[in-house]
């Protein structure tokens, strides 16, 4: 209900302390950032940033955007130079987007990852004036990963049997 939701948005604009340990702050009143445990977290990001992957998804049809809390994950299957063109293009339009809006990209947070390496170093490059860089392992929150913690090792032959099972017509079809 709409009532639910202003009074959540509303929330944000209370006063709060913050405690480590013993240390206490004085009143300070956040200025950006979804609450942690909200339980409207995962709608409130939702909002923020709908017309964003809207748009992006308008240019990268072949995306499959997966959005939990505060992560946002792409995944695409296709030729090398498809999912690189694909998920590199979709994460420019997110990126630009986030900063139009004056929302930060994280350069600490905002990983790569792929089945094959040179593909998520591909897509890394092109999107290195974020600050995001390429890796092998990634803790995934809510994308399509079964486990918290999950290597592209162990997803490549995977793929590959996948691959054998379906043989698409490009025998370069890896998931990325």
């Amino acid at each position: 209900p709409l009532t639910l939701l202003r009074l959540s948005l509303a929330a944000y604009r209370f006063e709060r302390t913050l405690r480590i340990g013993q240390v206490v702050s004085t009143l300070a009143v956040a200025s950006r950032g979804i609450t942690a445990g909200s339980g409207l977290a995962c709608d409130e990001m939702r909002l923020a940033l709908i017309r964003i992957v809207d748009r992006a998804l308008k240019a990268y049809s072949q995306v499959t955007p997966t959005l939990f809390v505060d992560d946002l994950s792409a995944e695409v299957t296709g030729s090398k130079k498809g999912v690189t063109e694909q998920i590199a293009g979709f994460a420019e339009q997110i990126c630009t987007g986030l900063a139009c809006d004056g929302h930060e990209v994280s350069p600490s947070k905002t990983v790569v990852t792929a089945t094959a390496g040179c593909i998520g170093k591909d897509i890394a490059d092109r999107l290195r004036r974020f600050g995001v860089r390429y890796v092998e392992d990634s803790k995934s929150l809510g994308g399509a990963l079964a486990s918290a913690l999950r290597p592209a090792s162990v997803d490549a032959p995977r793929f590959r049997s996948l691959e054998l099972r379906s043989s698409p017509s490009d025998s370069n079809t890896l998931p990325g």
